[in-house]
């Protein structure tokens, strides 16, 4: 593998006279090639929209998507880069550069209702609670492409048995992901311990962060409450005003065993279950049985 940017990321580092901190997760692709083909990788989904990159480091990314035309903000925790990043891209009047943290980034007042597309190398650290952050709170993004660890990337993208819960679930309602890339750990500079890959999440049309969303999503939780339990101790631990022979019936009424664990039910069986769980709130003598 050619690690033709190492010595253009060393001194970039040098003349800022920083060093790569592992708690802010900065490990920095070394190799031209894949930047490359990751940002290549929404060539078929490209209709000019507007592009945001999470952690935008050292630019090794940012300076190929500076190339297409359209809007291009850049988002970057870390102030020293984030200056050099407004120095890199003074003369292009479309780049955008924001000192901010992805988690705490206003990401809707950026962007309206507007399509855009995202780009980030998420650190291992903050993938759950990133992704979360993007999926319900996110605007509307069209794509989302994001280098993340090759385990996580596994576990979203093909989540079943013991690897299911709610992020894959809610991933799964706002879209369809894939893994496009798989990147050796010595692609990086420092070298992490684990290797990574690079998927791409689609938006499902019409998936929105609104109320139905949220009431689904708070009965799979509860669900998953209790993560070692069966689905009706979680169930009736998280809304006690039930008693436990209610949550019994309605897995019976449904087709499920009472001994049935949240792990192993998809998102359709979830949102049916729901939905009967919602009927029978408006009958109160079928709540009683």
């Amino acid at each position: 593998m050619d690690k033709d940017l190492f010595p253009v990321i060393c001194s970039a580092l040098n003349g800022l006279s920083r060093r790569p901190q592992k708690l802010r997760g900065q490990n920095f692709l070394v190799s031209r090639g894949i930047v490359k083909q990751i940002a290549d990788i929404d060539t078929l989904c490209d209709d000019g929209l507007p592009r945001l990159e999470i952690g935008a480091g050292l630019a090794s990314l940012s300076e190929i998507l500076a190339e297409k035309p359209g809007r291009l903000d850049l988002l970057e925790i870390e102030p020293a880069f984030a200056g050099r990043l407004a120095l890199l891209f003074a003369d292009r009047p479309q780049t955008f550069i924001h000192n901010a943290d992805a988690l705490l980034f206003d990401y809707i007042g950026n962007y309206g209702d507007a399509p855009y597309i995202i780009y980030g190398n998420i650190p291992y650290n903050i993938t759950s609670p990133l992704l979360q952050h993007l999926l319900t709170c996110g605007g509307n993004w069209q794509t989302m492409i994001l280098m993340m660890q090759k385990e996580a990337a596994q576990r979203l993208c093909d989540g079943k048995g013991r690897d299911n819960g709610p992020l894959t679930l809610m991933l799964e309602y706002f879209g369809l992901a894939e893994i496009c890339l798989e990147v050796a750990r010595d692609a990086f500079y420092p070298v992490p311990a684990v290797d990574s890959a690079v998927i791409r999440i689609k938006r499902k049309e019409g998936a929105v962060n609104d109320k139905a969303f949220r009431e689904l999503f708070a009965f799979i939780k509860a669900a998953f409450s209790l993560r070692r339990k069966t689905m009706v101790n979680s169930l009736s631990a998280a809304y006690p005003h039930f008693p436990r022979e209610y949550w019994q019936s309605l897995l019976e009424e449904y087709g499920l065993s009472i001994n049935e664990r949240a792990e192993s039910c998809s998102l359709k069986q979830f949102s049916e279950l729901f939905d009967l769980h919602t009927s029978r709130l408006f009958h109160p003598a079928v709540q009683q049985q």
